[in-house]
């Protein structure tokens, strides 16, 4: 069970709605930077972000440490990243040259409300050297 305030629909319900929002301005986020940076790898919290981008963003690469999809980015060399919310932000921010804020997205049934997209490009430190610290089995 969910321990924050509650949307508008139970959250087991919610979870399975808004993602054409979530993938809309994420696209829209991507497509402001210049067309050479336009192909990142996006990191998200948990599967049921990355299995969004995968079905409906197959074009990037999308990457976790959630679950399953924790073994499937070990390997991950990206050279630019997008990330989601100030937690993730802060914490790829020194393994890279440049940031950005690029947009936010909002889902109201999911409780995910201005949440901030950021870019980081030109990595400093190789992904597998971090890794292990984004490894979430929850």
């Amino acid at each position: 069970i969910e321990q924050q305030k509650q949307s508008p629909l139970p959250q087991w319900f919610a979870d399975r709605t808004d993602w054409d929002i979530f993938i809309e301005e994420t696209f829209l986020a991507i497509n402001t930077l210049p067309e050479e940076d336009r192909n990142p790898s996006i990191y998200v919290n948990d599967y049921g972000h990355a299995g969004a981008i995968n079905y409906y963003l197959p074009q990037f690469k999308v990457l976790s440490g959630h679950n399953q999809f924790y073994f499937w980015g070990k390997k991950a060399k990206p050279n630019s990243i997008v990330v989601y919310g100030e937690n993730n932000y802060k914490f790829f921010e020194p393994y890279f040259k440049e940031s950005k804020f690029i947009g936010s997205y909002s889902r109201e049934y999911s409780n995910e409300f201005s949440v901030p997209i950021y870019f980081l490009k030109g990595a400093k430190v190789p992904m597998y050297k971090y890794w292990e610290r984004l490894k979430n089995f929850n």
